[in-house]
């Protein structure tokens, strides 16, 4: 029992060293949203994880950081339809760039 009692002792640091990197450390995500007609980049577009959301620049690029659980980018724009795009949050890094597309709504004006 006394070989034990320093082996036991250290049990707590090594379940704490484990339970820490069990938890991967947050993901930034970046990407291009674009028009999915077109192509052209959407300039403004939201780009949402959890609670935190980034705008797209000029050339519809965003980088966002995956909220911890999350799987799922969240994309809105004035004028096109909302896209969720399933994201792995323990992939590999760098993690390759996302290319979103966006498609306009119909218009619900009568002719």
């Amino acid at each position: 029992m006394r070989r034990l009692r320093p082996l036991l002792r250290c049990l707590p640091a090594v379940l704490l060293a484990a339970a820490a990197q069990a938890q991967p450390p947050p993901a930034a995500v970046t990407g291009t949203v674009v028009d999915g007609v077109t192509g052209d980049p959407i300039p403004n577009a939201a780009v949402a994880s959890g609670a935190e959301t980034a705008a797209t620049g000029a050339g519809g690029r965003f980088t966002v950081t995956l909220a911890p659980g999350d799987a799922e980018l969240r994309i809105t724009a004035a004028g096109y339809l909302d896209a969720a795009v399933p994201v792995n949050p323990v992939a590999t890094r760098p993690r390759p760039a996302l290319e979103v597309a966006l498609f306009r709504r119909r218009s619900s004006g009568s002719s």
